[in-house]
């Protein structure tokens, strides 16, 4: 059974269309629908469900006792036209969850974000995925495995798929993996897991700051080298996802400004910016632009910052 909504109500912000008790009573209404796969066995290799084909992968083969931090991922394949969810969905969405079933001896950490990309909906903007994206856990491996043994690991997974109307999809995967005395890196997963942690966003190396003036907002990233460097393109392609909701309103266009100073991006506060702010409360957000290096094509960079509020 599946349970569809309109895309700008699947969650959506205050002062957007439906009141917010509406969308969560719609949102608890969609997910009991579904609690029916919960009883379900867990399934290995690829499972679709509706609009994303998903399964877990592994970095490796074969895993050893004591080995420490292994990379699992979840792979969605997502149908044209429509998109999954960031950790922050922008004006409307819900972002993808993962419940664990480990065995002793393996604990798994959060999901490791990829740079999201801005998803016009209508007069909302969501933060999401489209196509493909490979979401990647670390897992740590601990000493009290035993060679020779085999380990099931389970995750039920949940998220919301997303075109002119939303469904909320789920699946119980597993994952099953060999223990030796040595580990054995997976020869085709292994690779294309170090290639998507490589590309997840990078710690800023600059100091950020934010201030609020009326209804808008402005952050500053102190890195006069690299707005001394933007292309064109990469200056149009720039934009800021908050980590927090309520600092930005997400649709309001953003200004960018560079200078000796660094780079500026302005828009339209969100609906709790001066609540934030008058708590002094720190902005995490993700900056994002693509650019072009010589002889390569377009590269799309993501850092990781954290802006301060002004003293």
């Amino acid at each position: 059974m599946s349970k569809q909504m309109d895309a700008g109500a699947a969650k959506t912000r205050p002062g957007r269309a439906g009141t917010l008790f509406g969308v969560l009573a719609a949102l608890c209404l969609a997910w009991l629908c579904l609690t029916s796969a919960r009883a379900q066995d867990a399934q290995a290799g690829p499972v679709r469900p509706g609009h994303v084909a998903v399964e877990l992968v592994p970095s490796f083969a074969v895993i050893a006792p004591g080995q420490g931090r292994v990379l699992i991922a979840l792979r969605q394949e997502i149908d044209p036209g429509w998109h999954t969810y960031w950790k922050n969905p922008g004006d409307s969405g819900e972002p993808t969850r993962l419940d664990w079933t480990l065995p002793p001896g393996v604990s798994a950490g959060g999901i490791l974000w990829p740079a999201p990309e801005p998803i016009p909906v209508g007069p909302l903007l969501n933060h999401g995925y489209k196509d493909s994206v490979t979401l990647l856990v670390p897992l740590e491996i601990g000493a009290g495995l035993s060679p020779g043994e085999t380990v099931r690991l389970e995750a039920f997974a949940t998220w919301l798929v997303c075109e002119e109307i939303c469904i909320p999809e789920e699946a119980r995967l597993a994952l099953e993996l060999p223990v030796a005395a040595e580990p054995v890196p997976h020869p085709y997963w292994g690779p294309r897991l170090a290639e998507a942690e490589a590309a997840l966003p990078a710690p800023s190396p600059w100091a950020a700051g934010y201030a609020l003036a009326g209804e808008r907002l402005r952050v500053w990233v102190g890195a006069p080298e690299l707005a001394a460097s933007l292309s064109a393109r990469a200056v149009e392609t720039l934009h800021l996802f908050p980590e927090a909701d309520g600092f930005l309103a997400y649709a309001a266009p953003q200004s960018v400004r560079l200078g000796p100073e660094g780079i500026t991006i302005e828009a339209q506060a969100g609906y709790k910016a001066g609540e934030l702010a008058a708590a002094g409360a720190p902005l995490p957000a993700l900056l994002t632009f693509t650019d072009a290096l010589a002889g390569a094509g377009p590269v799309r960079h993501a850092f990781d910052l954290v802006a301060g509020p002004a003293p």
